[in-house]
C-alpha cells in the first residue's frame, strides 16, 4: 500500500483471539472505502507468528511484527502501528472490534470536516454467544438490533486522528501495559492539548465488539496483572502532564523531536562550545538544537560539526540582528516546543525534561529559575523569578529570564520577534505575549547557569538595550491612567517570588561551571597492581588526548588509585566512559568529581587566601603549635590524622571521600592498627583541605586531630 492511502486503521494483537482478529481485518477491508484504506496489525511479540502474518495478510491486510519479552502493552503496540503507517489519518482500534461498511468512510469525512478534533464512536457489545462465527456473517441488522451500547466515556473502541495530532501529545503512553486505561489517557491528553472530543452521531458509523470472556476478570487472576491496573488507573487520575514518551525507556521514534532547542549566535565560538555541550548532554535525548549564525565571521560551522551529533542542525544567514535569527529558529524547528538558549549559558542537564514534565495545556509556555555566574571567578547568584504577569514585567526586575523559558512554537510564529530592535527583543517579546494572555507555568527548578561576562549583549549593547525597553514600554504605559499605572505598580510589588526546589545548595550546580573554572578529577578505584599497571599504559590509548602527565599511580593505602585529569565535562565524561570498558575485568570504581579552581570567599571574592589567612579559619580547637606554625615564614604542611575507625569499609570510604573533595596537594595515607581499627591521614599544603579533612574524620572516628609541620 502507498503513501497515496487516504486512512490506515491500525490494530494491536498479541496471542488472544486471532479468530476475532481475522474477522474483524475481514470487516475494515471489505468496507466502502475499499483499497484507499490501509489495514494495518502490529503483532505484538505473539508465539504463533507465522500464522498471524499467513491469517492477516491472506485478508489482504499488512503486518509489522515487534519483538518484545515483556508483558502486553496495547499503548505500545499503536504507537508503532501509527509510525508505520502510511496516511495521515489515523484510525486506532482493537482486534475484537467491528466496523460496518460505511463506518471508515464516514470517519473519514468526519475527519476532514473537523481536523482539529479527537473523532470517536460509541460501541455497542454483542451478547453472549456472538463469538467470532457467528460475528462472520457480517449481518448487520442483527448486529443492531442484540448489541448494547456502551457507557460514552473514553474511546468507546476506536479513535480517529490526524497524524500532527498524535505528534503533538506523542502518542499513547508507554508506561501503560496489561490492561485498561490508555486510551481515556489518549482522549483526555488530547483534549487538554486544545483538541476536543467529537463523538459521531452517523447511522452509517456504527462498531460492535465481538463477545468473548471478560478481560478484566483474567488479568485480575495475577498480582502482575492486579498491580499493572492500578499504575495504569494512578497514571490516568494523578499525571496530568501533557507529553510523554520522551524518556529514555519510553521514548518512540516520532517525527517531530520532543523539544527544538534554539541558539542564536554571532562571533562567540569558545562561549559556544560550551552552550552545545550541555544541549547534547540533556536527559532527554529526543531534542533538535538548531544554532542559528547571524553572520559570525568565525567558522562556526566548525564547531558545530566538531560535535558529530546528527541532532544538531546548522543555519546560516548574514548579519541581519538577533531578532531575525531566533525569528528563523522558529521558523525551522520540528517541534511544536521551542526552548530558547543563548550561546553563552550553560543548561543544566534536567532542563529540556522539567520544561515537558510542567506542560499542562498546549498553549502554555514553562520557565525556571537561573544562577548568574562570574566568567572570571565563578561567583554564583541564584534567581528563581517572580510569578509571570503583565505587572510584573512592566515593573518589577528579575521576574524571568528569556533564555530560561520553552514556549510553544505556534506562539513564536504568531508573535514573532521585532526585527526592527537592535536588542531587548526578548522583553519586548514577552510584553507582547504577557498582553496578549500568556501564562507562564514556573517548574520551579533552576535551569540554566547564566553567564556574566564583557561580552554580554546587556554589557556591550547597553544603550541599545536601555532603549528599546524605553520605547516597548513607553507605548505600553501611555495606556493607561495615573491612577492604573499606581495600582499596577502596587500589583507587581505583591507578585509572589517563586520558591525553587533547588534555590540555596549552590554546590548543586558547580560540577557545571564551564571548564576553565573547574578541575575535573576521574579516579579508578579497587584496581589491582596489574590492572592498574594496564591502564597506566594505556592512557595514551584514550581518544581524549591524554597525555601521559595527565595521569598518576597512587598507593591509598587500603587500595590503588589511578587518577587522571580532565581539562571539561566532556572530555571527563569521556575518560570515565573509556577507562570503564577498559577496565571491565577488574572489580573496578569509575569516579568523576569537580572542584573549583579557585576558592571563594565569605566577601564574594575568590581567590585563595594566604596560609596564615586561611589557618585562622580552622577549628579553635587545634594544637597551639599549629596556631602558631601557621604565622611562620617557612613553608607549611598541614597533617590531619583520624583514629578509632570502626571498620576497614568505613576508612575506606573516608579516603575516597578525602581524594574527591579536598582534591589536596600531598597524599593520603592510611595504616592498619589493631584488629579492626583503623587510622587515616592527609598530608597537605593547603590549610581549607586540612580544615574540611578534619570536619569530615571528626564525623567518622574516634579521634581526630591536626598538626602541622615546616617543610
Amino acid at each position: 500500500m502507498t503513501r497515496q492511502a487516504r486512512m490506515t486503521v491500525v490494530i494491536g494483537f498479541r496471542d488472544w483471539g486471532l479468530d476475532r482478529l481475522v474477522v474483524a481485518v475481514r470487516a475494515h477491508v471489505q468496507s466502502s472505502m475499499g483499497h484507499s484504506c490501509d489495514v494495518l496489525v502490529v503483532d505484538y511479540g505473539s508465539r504463533n507468528a507465522d500464522e498471524v502474518r499467513s491469517c492477516v495478510e491472506a485478508e489482504g491486510a499488512r503486518v509489522v511484527r515487534t519483538e518484545v519479552d515483556g508483558p502486553w502493552s496495547r499503548s505500545r503496540a499503536l504507537n508503532v502501528g501509527v509510525l508505520a503507517a502510511q496516511s495521515e489519518v489515523l484510525v486506532t482500534t482493537d482486534a475484537d472490534i467491528l466496523f460496518s461498511p460505511q463506518a471508515l468512510e464516514t470517519i473519514a469525512m468526519h475527519v476532514e470536516y473537523a481536523p482539529q478534533c479527537l473523532h470517536v464512536l460509541q460501541c455497542k457489545d454483542l451478547p453472549e454467544g456472538w463469538g467470532p462465527d457467528r460475528a462472520a456473517e457480517f449481518d448487520w441488522r442483527a448486529f443492531e438490533a442484540e448489541s448494547l451500547y456502551r457507557p460514552r466515556w473514553g474511546m468507546g473502541g476506536m479513535a480517529a486522528f490526524r497524524r500532527e495530532q498524535f505528534d503533538r501529545i506523542r502518542g499513547y503512553d508507554a508506561r501503560m501495559h496489561t490492561y485498561g486505561a490508555e486510551d481515556l489517557d489518549f482522549a483526555e491528553r488530547m483534549r487538554r492539548a486544545g483538541m476536543p472530543v467529537n463523538w459521531i452521531d452517523d447511522a452509517r458509523a456504527r462498531i460492535y465488539h465481538i463477545w468473548h470472556p471478560s478481560t478484566r476478570e483474567a488479568t485480575n487472576q495475577s498480582q502482575e496483572g492486579t498491580s499493572a491496573v492500578f499504575q495504569n488507573r494512578a497514571i490516568l487520575l494523578e499525571d496530568d502532564t501533557l507529553l510523554r514518551n520522551y524518556a529514555p525507556d519510553h521514548r518512540i521514534e516520532i517525527t517531530s523531536p520532543a523539544a527544538s532547542i534554539v541558539i542564536a549566535t554571532r562571533g562567540r565560538i569558545a562561549l559556544l562550545k560550551d552552550s552545545i555541550a550541555s544541549c547534547v548532554t540533556q536527559t532527554v535525548r529526543d531534542i533538535e538544537v538548531l544554532v542559528v549564525d547571524d553572520g559570525s565571521t568565525e567558522d562556526v560551522c566548525s564547531v558545530v560539526e566538531s560535535f558529530a551529533d546528527p541532532r544538531l542542525r546548522y543555519i546560516r544567514q548574514p548579519a541581519l540582528g538577533v531578532g531575525h535569527a531566533r525569528n528563523a529558529g522558529a521558523a525551522h524547528a520540528r517541534s511544536e516546543h521551542i526552548v530558547i538558549h543563548d550561546d553563552d549559558d550553560i543548561m543544566l542537564p534536567r532542563r529540556v525534561e522539567l520544561h515537558l514534565s510542567a506542560l499542562r495545556r498546549a498553549a502554555q509556555g514553562t520557565t525556571g529559575g537561573w544562577v548568574d555566574f562570574d566568567n572570571e571567578t565563578g561567583h554564583m547568584v541564584p534567581n528563581s523569578g517572580a510569578e509571570f504577569s503583565y505587572d510584573a514585567l512592566l515593573f518589577r526586575p528579575k521576574t524571568i529570564v528569556h533564555g530560561a523559558s520553552m514556549l510553544p512554537r505556534s506562539l513564536l510564529r504568531a508573535f514573532p520577534y521585532d526585527e526592527e530592535l537592535p536588542a531587548g527583543v526578548d522583553y519586548n517579546l514577552f510584553l507582547r505575549l504577557a498582553k496578549a494572555g500568556l501564562q507562564m507555568r514556573h517548574t520551579q527548578h533552576m535551569h540554566i547557569l547564566r553567564r556574566l561576562h564583557g561580552a554580554n549583549l546587556t554589557s556591550t549593547q547597553s544603550d541599545a538595550q536601555r532603549d528599546a525597553a524605553r520605547r516597548t514600554t513607553r507605548l505600553i504605559l501611555s495606556e493607561f491612567s495615573l491612577a492604573e499605572l499606581t495600582r499596577r505598580r502596587a500589583a507587581s510589588r505583591a507578585t509572589p517570588a517563586i520558591e525553587c526546589m533547588d534555590l540555596t545548595d549552590l554546590e548543586l550546580y558547580v560540577p557545571h561551571l564551564p571548564g576553565h573554572l573547574l578541575e575535573r578529577t576521574i579516579v579508578v578505584t579497587e584496581l589491582s597492581d596489574e590492572g592498574a599497571e594496564r591502564l597506566l599504559r594505556c592512557d595514551a590509548q584514550l581518544s581524549s588526548g591524554l597525555t601521559r602527565e595527565s595521569a598518576r599511580l597512587t598507593n591509598a593505602g587500603l587500595q590503588r588509585e589511578l587518577v587522571f585529569r580532565a581539562a571539561d565535562s566532556r572530555q571527563a565524561a569521556l575518560i570515565a566512559q573509556q577507562l570503564g570498558s577498559m577496565a571491565s575485568g577488574e572489580r573496578a570504581t569509575v569516579s568523576v568529581t569537580s572542584r573549583r579552581r579557585k576558592q571563594e570567599t565569605a566577601a564574594g571574592e575568590h581567590s585563595e587566601p594566604e596560609p596564615h589567612e586561611a589557618f585562622q579559619q580552622l577549628d579553635p580547637t587545634l594544637d597551639r603549635e599549629v596556631a602558631l606554625a601557621a604565622h611562620a615564614a617557612e613553608p607549611i604542611s598541614y597533617v590531619v590524622e583520624g583514629r578509632g575507625f570502626e571498620s576497614a569499609a568505613t576508612a575506606r570510604e573516608c579516603i575516597r571521600w578525602l581524594r574527591a573533595e579536598t582534591a589536596a596537594p600531598g597524599y593520603v595515607v592510611s595504616s592498619a592498627e589493631t584488629g579492626d581499627s583503623w587510622c587515616v591521614g592527609l598530608a597537605t599544603d593547603s590549610p581549607i583541605a586540612a580544615r574540611f579533612a578534619l570536619s569530615h574524620l571528626r564525623s567518622r572516628c574516634e579521634e581526630a586531630v591536626c598538626g602541622s609541620r615546616v617543610r
